[in-house]
């Protein structure tokens, strides 16, 4: 981030709340808001790959856990 500063460089953040059961939201709808609040095509098609078919792994002192869907 302090190079894209540093270097005049346009930086996109997406911060997504774990702790909150995020699968409830309706992202249809969600999509539909963006595209009326204005907010860019591209942005909003990051977003969209950002929620679908993500996968995580869990790192800890012992190891890694096997990959699993979000």
């Amino acid at each position: 981030m302090e190079k894209c500063y540093e270097f005049g460089i346009e930086l996109h953040n997406i911060f997504i709340d774990l702790k909150q059961a995020f699968d409830t939201v309706n992202r249809p709808k969600m999509y539909e808001n963006l595209k009326m609040l204005k907010i860019m095509t591209k942005l909003i098609r990051l977003v969209k790959m950002t929620l679908t078919n993500s996968r995580a792994v869990v790192e800890i002192c012992q190891g890694r856990t096997d990959v699993f869907r979000v």
